[in-house]
């Protein structure tokens, strides 16, 4: 059972360190109206995975994420692009949805973690030396370095994304993929060949790549392939994949 968190002061370093160390801590402190009960055991190992991931300094990490819907993963990914902001050395962020302003929401709901009183008073005002600062674009010198949020639609045209000499270090993912593409296999397949031709080659030396993603059922396309994205990462060894349902409230 998930245990209410309680107000407490902190020292703004033990603060910082506390948020640096605990997903409960850093989620109540980032979202203090929100995040009000611990996270369940899930979250705190997939937090936990991710956030090892982002201090490595080389190689690529892929990750596919899928919950119920309504669970919160969303929310906690969003905690984990400010968790980069706010302790990595992460340069250049790039959030893709099946469309950008989807993709756009996320990357505006970050930044008003950012701006949240309790974070503001620990890290400073990230919009002090911001350059851009557009619905699908925030570039902002931030923590000691330039820092870049990209928000791009599935199908947006682009070959290549360097932005302040820096390639994508880390991408989500979140809702790629729609219900429509994941059942039908000629979408799916010229899906999984865009993703993989062009999106997931946009990474730089270092790269956290996360997908955040639904189960559908099982429909394979011309090649044999599972037309459902999640569903091909569970059995792909090159992902690491947290896949569960759950239980209704009424049984």
């Amino acid at each position: 059972m998930n245990m209410e968190i309680q107000e407490s002061s902190y020292e703004s370093g033990n603060a910082m360190e506390t948020m640096r160390n605990s997903l409960d801590f850093f989620g109540a402190v980032s979202l203090p109206d929100t995040i009000t009960f611990s996270f369940a055991p899930l979250f705190h190992l997939i937090w936990q995975l991710l956030t090892d991931a982002l201090f490595t300094e080389s190689g690529t990490f892929r990750y596919a994420i899928g919950l119920p819907r309504g669970h919160g993963k969303t929310t906690v990914i969003k905690l984990l692009i400010v968790f980069a902001i706010l302790f990595t050395k992460r340069k250049l962020i790039l959030v893709v949805s099946a469309n950008e302003k989807t993709a756009g929401n996320i990357i505006s709901d970050v930044c008003a973690i950012l701006d949240e009183p309790n974070i503001k008073k620990l890290f400073g005002d990230w919009k002090v030396n911001s350059d851009i600062d557009s619905r699908h674009t925030k570039e902002f010198n931030f923590r000691g370095r330039d820092i870049a949020l990209v928000a791009a639609g599935f199908n947006t045209e682009v070959r290549g994304l360097n932005m302040n000499n820096a390639r994508p270090d880390l991408m989500v993912f979140d809702d790629a993929q729609t219900r429509e593409c994941a059942l039908s296999p000629e979408q799916a397949q010229e899906f999984r060949e865009r993703l993989y031709s062009t999106w997931l080659k946009l990474k730089g030396p270092s790269c956290i790549q996360i997908w955040i993603g639904n189960m559908y059922r099982d429909v394979k396309d011309s090649k044999g392939q599972y037309c459902c994205m999640l569903r091909a990462m569970q059995l792909d060894k090159n992902w690491v994949s947290f896949i569960t349902g759950a239980i209704l409230a009424d049984g």
